[in-house]
């Protein structure tokens, strides 16, 4: 694994600190509050993880079909998990299932050290996760620079995003230097690549 670079966008170190602390859960106001409470998303999630049927997915399935209601910004982790190209397009698929209002509950997400991802996995995934997710966790999981371009277009769009761990994948170079434009051009969103 390369050495590990911390790219910080117009960020002190008190920031950076509540950055890398930041809890799990953290208030969202939801979108339409006619929709029930982001009920949703936790359902959809573990309906695309039980159809992977791995142990791993199946455990994650049953913590989140224990959520009654969504009142809180949901975190969404499923590290070294075994996740292979079909597992990682079946996620993508129920992100992309998700209501505008279901998203928006989703905070950050993790699918890091599952190698089997590779761009194959990265560029639907790239595709499908929402705009207003605030981190972003992809370490060290087999992603080249066509899964990385992928996810460089996301977060230059993706403006609520105040953190990107994405080391320990394959990006070239130059594509290593866009992210770190990228994190100089935008306050407040730090990345480590």
């Amino acid at each position: 694994m390369g050495r590990r670079e911390f790219l910080k966008g117009g960020i002190g170190t008190a920031s950076l600190l509540a950055a890398a602390t930041w809890g799990l859960l953290s208030p969202v106001s939801a979108a339409d509050p006619t929709e029930t409470r982001g009920t949703g998303l936790p359902l959809r999630l573990a309906e695309a993880l039980r159809s992977i049927g791995t142990a791993p997915c199946l455990a994650k399935a049953t913590q989140l079909e224990s959520i009654q209601e969504v009142d809180r910004a949901l975190s969404f982790h499923l590290r070294s998990a075994g996740l292979d190209v079909a597992a990682t397009l079946t996620v993508a698929a129920a992100l992309r299932s998700l209501s505008e209002t279901e998203a928006s509950y989703l905070a950050s997400f993790s699918l890091s050290y599952n190698q089997g991802i590779g761009d194959a996995g990265a560029v639907p995934l790239a595709r499908a996760l929402p705009q207003g997710l605030r981190e972003l966790g992809l370490v060290g999981c087999g992603i080249g620079d066509q899964g990385g371009e992928a996810l460089l277009q996301w977060a230059s769009h993706a403006s609520r995003l105040r953190m990107m761990c994405i080391e320990g994948n394959n990006f070239s170079r130059p594509l290593t230097e866009r992210f770190r434009e990228l994190a100089g051009q935008r306050s407040g969103l730090f990345v480590v690549v």
